[in-house]
């Protein structure tokens, strides 16, 4: 028995300081579970089709450690939640927001993989609509929304969008200082076999982006700017001569804004967005420039019932470029003349009936009305608008009805 008896206090010995570690350190486990169900019409001739999608569903641990003087150490690690089965570029463990940081009152510094401050100040704080599914606005307001995109990932849709959440970054979110804050962000090297040929730039691609917001009682608005450096849109080959692509900065800032007053939001947004790609009328380097801005209304009429509004509207392609890029069509010929009629506006109504805190079930109809030579596309749809010239017979339009549900956990 005294063996015995001494072996539990050894072991119970033993076992303390893990178990004051532990109590020291939390971890918390969150994440959202979204689905909805569309009816889509597609325009350009094509068959409506119905579809469920799962966007915006994602399941994360976080924990943190406090280790005095008031700093503590974090980790989070936040994976995409498919609950219909469809594939997606972030399926796997931790390729949503994750990294690893230190933060106290002075603010946030971190390492990973996480959403770019541009995409952070146009966030859910002044719009009641995702940048995803049929309702959302990545392709006017942003042209494309990416996902655990490498900074040496050049070319394509992964190159274009400016709603992005990007890989190997370090981050700086500062404290609240009378409801102000800044954030920057800086993607550093990767892998990518992208630049290891004699044909690549001289600079590697770098992403710089910093923004700031500002919330004082009902009042919320926010700027940012991000520039990718050397990521080649246009899909270009890399070299010397003439057409080819060569140290290429894009680049978009943004302003946004949000006022709430009774059980009403507002909330509104610009956006101008530039792309120096290969592709000119000359055959040399060549920009394409786009400007477009998105107004919201969110009402929370009586109880569990909400009415949200959005209205979104993309300007003309300006520039000399002769290529597309991603959404954006050309807004050139060959022969320098300008295209136009390139640009593009979203309406939705969206109803939604709130059970609790953490359940939702939504009900709402979207139309994507784009113009004659326009590519913009409803985020539901892969395949961009192929109606090149307005050929007889063939409609632009775009639109869905859309039933939803969210719970949140």
């Amino acid at each position: 028995m005294k063996k015995k008896a001494l072996a539990l206090a050894v072991a119970g010995a033993l076992g303390a300081p893990a178990l004051a570690l532990a109590q020291a350190s939390t971890v918390q486990i969150y994440g959202q579970v979204r689905v909805d169900y569309q009816y889509l019409k597609q325009g350009d001739g094509l068959k409506p089709v119905d579809a469920f999608s799962s966007y915006d569903s994602y399941l994360g641990f976080r924990g943190e450690e406090k280790l005095g003087g008031g700093l503590s150490a974090w980790f989070q690690c936040e994976s995409t939640f498919n609950p219909v089965g469809e594939q997606s570029t972030d399926n796997g463990f931790c390729t949503r927001n994750s990294g690893v940081g230190f933060k106290g009152q002075w603010g946030n510094v971190f390492f990973g993989n996480w959403d770019t401050p541009y995409k952070i100040v146009h966030g859910s704080v002044y719009r009641p609509f995702s940048t995803s599914g049929s309702f959302g606005n990545a392709s006017i307001l942003h042209n494309g929304s990416n996902s655990n995109v490498g900074n040496g990932t050049l070319g394509g849709f992964a190159a274009a969008g400016f709603s992005r959440r990007a890989q190997n970054m370090v981050a700086f979110h500062s404290g609240d200082f009378a409801g102000f804050q800044v954030l920057a962000a800086y993607t550093g090297t990767d892998e990518s076999t992208s630049l290891t040929t004699n044909a690549a730039p001289t600079s590697k691609p770098r992403l710089y982006s910093i923004g700031a917001t500002w919330t004082a009682g009902p009042l919320y608005v926010g700027a940012a700017y991000e520039e990718h450096k050397s990521f080649n849109p246009a899909v270009q080959a890399f070299g010397r001569g003439a057409g080819q692509y060569q140290e290429g900065n894009d680049h978009a800032w943004e302003a946004v804004a949000a006022f709430t007053f009774g059980p009403v939001r507002l909330g509104a947004s610009y956006h101008d967005l530039k792309y120096d790609v290969a592709g000119g009328a000359s055959g040399s380097q060549a920009n394409v420039k786009y400007k477009a801005y998105a107004a919201y209304a969110d009402w929370r009429i009586i109880g569990p019932h909400t009415l949200r509004l959005e209205y979104l509207h993309g300007n003309d392609v300006k520039g000399n470029a002769t290529v597309n890029v991603n959404d954006l069509a050309a807004p050139s010929t060959a022969a320098g003349v300008h295209i136009s009629d390139t640009g593009a506006q979203l309406y939705g109504i969206q109803y939604a009936y709130a059970f609790s805190k953490r359940t939702e079930v939504n009900f709402g109809y979207v139309l994507l009305d784009n113009d004659r030579n326009s590519r913009h596309t409803l985020q539901s749809l892969a395949a961009r608008n192929t109606c090149q010239g307005a050929p007889v017979g063939c409609s632009r339009d775009q639109s869905a009805y859309v039933l939803g549900v969210i719970h949140r956990f």
